[in-house]
């Protein structure tokens, strides 16, 4: 009797239904888990991807994109434009005067990208220079010397308008209000950084007899 329940087929499923929990039983959930519960659906996974790399691509602590090469240069070029704006004080020979230009350069509000500039010259001629501007055949007094140079000390005035060029700021004098005693007034400055306390400037000044323009080196007065 027990040898016919030993070869019959069911005795052997049944063995060997427990032969295999005996030695994979422990293993067999976490094998199920692993299979079919754990494991994303494909869909699911590349959302995730996709989450992922937002997350990489906006977060705060990642990489900045970097600039193109030529906003680079554009946004440096306003930077050092923008380090013009102030009060800038120099000296500059005018018609063999000794003269003090002060230029205070500011952005125009009402009109974006050009600049408004505001120029005060005033000159220090010697007495020497007075005397000989006397009139041919007539002797100065020394009360006539006296007034003369103190008209040729009076400072003038002169309000520019400019936008920026090839990395400069070309000013243009639209108003000019009183004249240094030599008759010069300056009618363009061209702006250029020179440094962060420093401004290189080329100025023409107007058509009156030795009064030609040039260069100088203007400081950063505040």
């Amino acid at each position: 009797m027990i040898s016919k329940i030993i070869k019959s087929p069911k005795f052997m499923w049944i063995v060997g239904g427990v032969l295999v929990w005996w030695f994979f039983g422990p293993s067999i959930p976490g094998i199920i888990r692993h299979a079919f519960i754990s494991r994303p659906s494909p869909s699911v996974q590349a959302s995730s991807s996709k989450d992922k790399n937002a997350r990489v691509g906006s977060s705060p602590g990642g990489p900045a994109p970097l600039p193109a090469p030529a906003a680079a240069n554009a946004s440096a070029a306003d930077q050092a434009l923008n380090n013009l704006m102030g009060t800038w004080e120099g000296t500059l020979p005018m018609n063999q005067e000794p003269c003090k230009v002060s230029l205070e350069l500011r952005e125009d509000h009402d009109k974006p990208g050009q600049f408004l500039g505001y120029s005060k010259l005033s000159c220090q001629p010697t007495m020497l220079e007075i005397m000989q501007r006397q009139e041919s055949g007539k002797k100065m007094t020394p009360a006539e010397a006296l007034k003369k140079m103190a008209d040729a000390m009076k400072p003038s005035a002169t309000n520019f308008t400019g936008v920026a060029e090839k990395g400069a700021i070309k000013l243009t004098a639209q108003n000019t209000f009183g004249l240094t005693g030599s008759g010069c007034s300056i009618a363009t400055f061209t702006l250029m950084p020179a440094g962060s306390h420093d401004m290189g400037t080329e100025f023409t000044e107007n058509a009156v007899p030795g009064c030609e323009g040039g260069e100088l080196v203007m400081n950063k007065a505040r």
